[in-house]
């Protein structure tokens, strides 16, 4: 608990005067969705949501990954990687 803590600590005096405290992916699954939730919810930090799409998303992912940043009340930068990009 004491590690925790000041880890959060330190990442809420790095994000002072910045607009967010930590960058965390989001896919849209269990895990990612946890930590949103962790940070926000528990740890009351103030996040950017950054999700990369290659082009295999997955309709529930999708809706999973819509309905936490609503429900967290965090940005999200989702960004897109071309099919020619993704073969490379």
């Amino acid at each position: 608990a004491k590690r925790m803590q000041a880890m959060v600590d330190t990442l809420r005096a790095a994000g002072k005067g910045k607009p967010y405290d930590v960058m965390i992916g989001l896919s849209g699954g269990i895990d990612s969705a946890y930590l949103a939730h962790l940070a926000v919810r528990e740890l009351g930090l103030r996040v950017l949501a950054v999700h990369v799409d290659g082009g295999w998303n997955s309709e529930p992912a999708v809706r999973n990954i819509e309905s936490l940043v609503r429900a967290l009340d965090i940005d999200l930068h989702t960004y897109v990687v071309e099919w020619p990009e993704m073969r490379d």
